[in-house]
């Protein structure tokens, strides 16, 4: 299982188009996504502050995407990126990701 943090926003946006994207697909060519025990360091890098947040638990065995687990960035740790769409099919959970005193945590049932 990987995961993708993403706005309720743009889920509304998918169930819609009928597959999941984002815009780093267009800049850089892949959906980043992260490993359960990503989730949290991840949130609070780039969504700190934010609300309304949902975390999309993707099975990548559903996953008609390719996906590969690369250090791009040079952080000596590995993230999973998708290589094109998310099928919305292999989003299997769908969690929202609250705070508490400021703190995302994740859902209980991950």
């Amino acid at each position: 299982m990987i995961y993708h943090i993403t706005t309720r926003e743009n889920w509304n946006k998918s169930k819609i188009n009928g597959y999941f994207s984002t815009e780093s697909l267009k800049t850089d060519g892949f959906i980043h996504c992260s490993f359960k025990n990503q989730i949290i360091k991840v949130a609070e890098f780039l969504f700190s502050g934010q609300q309304d947040l949902l975390l999309l638990g993707i099975d990548e065995i559903k996953l008609e995407s390719n996906f590969i687990s690369e250090d791009l960035y040079k952080l000596d740790e590995r993230y999973p990126h998708i290589y094109g769409k998310v099928n919305l099919d292999s989003i299997i959970n769908i969690e929202p990701l609250k705070t508490k005193n400021g703190n995302f945590y994740l859902p209980e049932n991950l």
